[in-house]
């Protein structure tokens, strides 16, 4: 879905292109003659290739991002000092939340603005 989401995009070749030639007169000045020329041409393409996508290296990526650009995206592989600070366990993930966490026991007494207030 991905490659076939995105349109042919030309792609620019430049083509060196070096010849000689003798001449065989032996009257003739000119020993032999050469040329050199510079060919360019242009082909459609797809931008992306399904090839493309199964050949990424690990940790590459395609990406849709800013209203559907594309982008290739290199994520950096964790190192062990990122994972210093992960619990364990899932017992000291909840023992962590019991001690740190506040919660309002009367959230659910709200009285919302538009009621009006009995007079008394």
């Amino acid at each position: 879905m991905l490659t076939e989401a995105y349109k042919q995009v030309p792609v620019n070749h430049l083509m060196s292109v070096s010849s000689a030639t003798d001449t065989s007169d032996p009257d003739s000045n000119t020993d032999f003659t050469s040329k050199n020329e510079d060919r360019k041409t242009s082909q459609m393409v797809n931008l992306i290739h399904p090839n493309d996508l199964f050949t990424l290296p690990k940790g590459h990526c395609f990406a849709q991002l800013e209203g559907g650009k594309l982008y290739k995206l290199r994520l950096p592989f964790p190192d062990n000092s990122d994972f210093s600070d992960i619990p364990e366990n899932v017992l000291d993930i909840t023992r962590s939340m019991k001690k740190e966490y506040k919660t309002g026991n009367s959230w659910y007494q709200f009285t919302p603005s538009w009621i009006e207030k009995t007079k008394v």
